[in-house]
């Protein structure tokens, strides 16, 4: 199980840098693999790391735009990609690549030596949760037999036969489950 994680975590986001530090791969790592010892039935399955990176960016842009934190910036909204300030100075940031917002700019680049460890143990606790919260319904998708997915098919199965007749008819009648 460990060394799926160890393998999937230098995978993740290969194009953005922040998930390609050291202290963020550890967090990937530590949450992952704490996941799956509390979650033995169906343990770490490869991919788990692709939907904790949205869990991860939303905490630590959370960290990044409070006040309070010592990494807050008033002016995030007015930077671009490349750390200047924007001409649009309304408050709606300026055009980034891509489209991407001040935000998604300032995390790729993110040099995480600039966070405390108290806040990287913030953001990686509260993936953890977050992570946990989003897998609790959908785990018996991923134990043996994946009992959630064959539900999940028969629903589909039967709300297909009701709603188009003709359609259940011909998947059936080529061997579509």
């Amino acid at each position: 199980m460990l060394r799926q994680i160890l393998v999937d975590v230098p995978r993740t986001i290969p194009g953005v840098p922040l998930f390609h530090q050291a202290k963020v791969q550890r967090c990937l790592e530590r949450l992952l693999f704490v996941w799956s010892l509390r979650h033995p039935a169906s343990g770490y399955v490869q991919g788990m790391n692709d939907l904790v990176t949205p869990l991860f960016i939303v905490f630590l842009s959370s960290v990044l735009l409070n006040p309070d934190s010592p990494l807050y910036s008033p002016h995030a909204a007015d930077a671009d990609a490349s750390g200047e300030a924007s001409s649009n100075s309304s408050g709606g940031g300026g055009r980034f690549p891509r489209g991407e917002c001040a935000v998604v700019a300032a995390l790729e680049s993110l040099d995480l030596g600039r966070v405390s460890s108290d806040c990287l143990a913030t953001v990686e606790a509260d993936a953890y949760w977050g992570l946990t919260k989003l897998l609790d319904n959908i785990q018996d998708h991923y134990t043996a037999g994946q009992p959630g997915l064959q539900r999940q098919i028969y629903r589909l199965e039967e709300l297909i036969k009701r709603t188009d007749r003709a359609l259940y008819d011909h998947l059936a009648s080529n061997g579509v489950p």
